[in-house]
């Protein structure tokens, strides 16, 4: 999972990831549900409802909201002033900051002068959000252009009307500061129309829809697309609220007339959404200088004043991030040890807040991997238990690297076989290589201890299987079901009887992009399926002389199970023969050939002919298929 300042910068942000962001200070939530408690008659408990946070947290100023508890705040405004509130009501929420009873914020904020709190707010405004920031276009002494600009996650995420919150804010910075003499222009907004009309105002039932030149509203044209001019102020070009007539560039939209839902107006003609940013004009008669030297040191007397009182907050502080630390370092410790135990999907989705033990088992498309062990018991007998750990958790730490490294994610251990599943079926592919390759350079180490070297048999295929939560209320475990993962299973076995290392079936075959190293093997009815399936082998693994060998025999092998699917078995017989006699010996395999598949097509065609010799094999019925009856 993202940490959450990547996630601002996101576009498609989804519920969850929404929660992670620490979107605003709550001690603005705070001035603006106590405005409307105040002033609109709402109830605490409405405004809150639905929210993660509870009423003692939203109702401590040192704590942050996250953005979808915002989200959740604003529907409510809406959804519970369903007769009465409208977005340019945020305007006087805003002005009500003035009267907020933090201490420390307030000291801080009295302590500047007006201006100086103007000029320096793209240095300051993270203290408060991490929504949107805000950057003086213009700045001189009397007059200010603002552009604010939101965070890509916060232009789709925002209900609408949130921005003129911050316009109420700019004019209480002058009534604290006793300046009687302002204006503030709200000159563009960029905050989307279509999110205020269906989130906002979403209980009215609007049908709200866009196309090339209008935004409508039960199909009557409400806002226009248009291109805004632009003007320099000070040293940038800034978007204003003048159009381009006949632009092609269209940027924004542009209210055509006044729109009203019951007897409120809620947009107003020649209003400007969905621009680029939103554009503030701010102007002020500064006091003159013996007020403002008055007002400074009345600041600097304040400040000290106030000093215990923020070295109080700040000690307190610094305690309770000491105690969040203390509970993340152990929360990370937990979190790593569930990791071993258990899939690392699952941990992330645990440290994105979700909860797996109340997933509902779903259906994917998967490629399962079974890796097998072969004559493990063999291996095995003369060790005691403690040293089948010992080597059992020494050739894990190999395999599983392998299928982390590639993508996969391990599903279970079972004694001496691996289950893992890929969303990619080359990634899949290239693990059972890489495993193969592990255990070679494995089995040099345990040959230099003067240990038994092992040998591993993988099965692999792709198909659809369900993933999910399966036992009881007590007991769960999250895993792979379905057919698909018993023909892997199947497969895996396979490679016993055909005594190759690695068996993949057609329906992988079938969506491999990159190139490989495959031979056709059979045709088998594995144990569970009535439907043949066919099944190749991939020899990437093998050392070059091996791949080379198989290359130049792949067209005779061809010929020979050609002849063999048509019941001409003799001829089938004397290619085999014929191969037979010019392979040399296995590398450790006693008494095969170099490649086994080899033998076992000479040995079955020579069963075949001597059923059929003594009549007790009818060709009739007889279809060339395999019937693995083990697993």
């Amino acid at each position: 999972m993202a940490e959450w300042k990547d996630l601002i910068y996101k576009k498609d942000i989804s519920y969850l990831e929404l929660k992670m962001i620490p979107g605003a200070s709550c001690e603005n939530y705070i001035a603006m549900k106590n405005y409307f408690v105040k002033e609109y008659g709402y109830k605490e408990d409405d405004l809150l409802r639905g929210l993660t946070m509870t009423k003692e947290e939203f109702n401590n100023p040192k704590n942050w909201i996250n953005s979808r508890d915002e989200q959740l705040f604003h529907i409510n405004l809406f959804k519970y002033g369903y007769d009465t509130f409208t977005h340019h009501d945020y305007v006087e929420a805003g002005r009500f900051f003035r009267f907020s009873d933090n201490s420390l914020f307030m000291i801080f904020f009295k302590a500047m002068s007006a201006g100086k709190i103007i000029k320096e707010v793209e240095k300051n405004i993270r203290k408060f959000n991490n929504e949107y920031n805000i950057i003086p276009a213009l700045f001189k002494r009397g007059e200010a252009y603002l552009i604010q600009e939101d965070y890509p996650f916060y232009n789709q995420a925002s209900v609408g009307g949130e921005c003129r919150f911050t316009e109420g804010v700019w004019k209480a910075n002058f009534e604290i500061h006793n300046i009687k003499n302002y204006s503030v222009d709200h000159v563009i907004c960029s905050k989307r129309l279509e999110n205020l009309l269906t989130y906002g105002y979403g209980y009215y039932n609007l049908k709200v829809e866009k196309n090339d030149k209008y935004l409508t509203v039960n199909g009557n044209p409400v806002a226009e697309f248009v291109e805004l001019a632009t003007k320099k102020i000070g040293n940038n070009q800034v978007y204003i609220n003048s159009v381009v007539e006949n632009g092609t560039n269209k940027n924004a939209l542009r209210v055509i007339d006044d729109f009203k839902i019951g007897k409120r107006t809620i947009l107003f003609k020649g209003e400007i959404y969905n621009a680029p940013y939103c554009l503030f004009h701010l102007k002020w008669k500064e006091h003159s200088l013996f007020k403002r030297l008055h007002n400074a040191l009345k600041g600097q007397n304040l400040l000290l004043k106030s000093l215990s009182e923020i070295e109080k907050q700040i000690e307190f502080t610094n305690l309770q991030l000491f105690e969040l630390k203390q509970a993340l370092s152990e929360s990370d410790r937990r979190l790593r040890i569930m990791e071993v135990y258990t899939r690392y999907s699952l941990i992330q989705k645990i440290k994105g807040g979700e909860d797996p033990s109340t997933f509902i088992p779903e259906q994917r498309n998967l490629s399962v991997l079974f890796n097998d062990i072969r004559q493990f018991t063999t291996i095995t007998e003369n060790l005691n238990a403690l040293d089948v750990v010992t080597f059992l958790n020494d050739y894990y730490n190999n395999v599983n690297e392998v299928i982390n490294t590639n993508h996969g994610e391990i599903d279970k251990l079972i004694g001496d076989s691996v289950m893992a599943g890929f969303s990619d079926p080359d990634n899949a592919v290239k693990a059972g290589i890489a495993i193969k390759l592990k255990v070679s350079e494995y089995n040099k180490k345990l040959a230099s201890e003067g240990k038994d070297i092992i040998n591993t048999g993988i099965g692999i295929t792709n198909g659809h299987v369900i993933v999910g939560n399966i036992g009881s209320v007590n007991k769960l475990d999250y895993t792979l079901i379905g057919d698909t993962v018993n023909v892997a299973s199947r497969l895996e076995a396979l490679t016993k009887e055909y005594r190759v290392g690695f068996i993949i079936s057609e329906d992988l075959k079938q969506v491999l992009k990159d190139l490989y190293q495959i031979r056709f093997i059979d045709r088998v009815r594995v144990k569970g399926r009535n439907k043949p399936i066919s099944v190749y082998e991939v020899y990437d693994y093998e050392r070059e002389n091996v791949i080379a060998l198989k290359k130049n025999m792949k067209g005779a092998l061809e010929e020979a199970y050609d002849h063999y699917y048509n019941k001409n078995f003799e001829a089938a017989q004397k290619i085999y023969r014929t191969l037979l006699d010019t392979l040399p010996s296995h590398s450790y395999f006693q008494n095969l050939p170099i490649d086994p598949l080899v033998l076992f097509y000479y040995n079955r065609v020579t069963a075949l002919i001597e059923k059929q010799n003594k009549g007790l094999l009818d060709t009739q019925y007889w279809d060339a298929t395999y019937d693995a009856v083990e697993k």
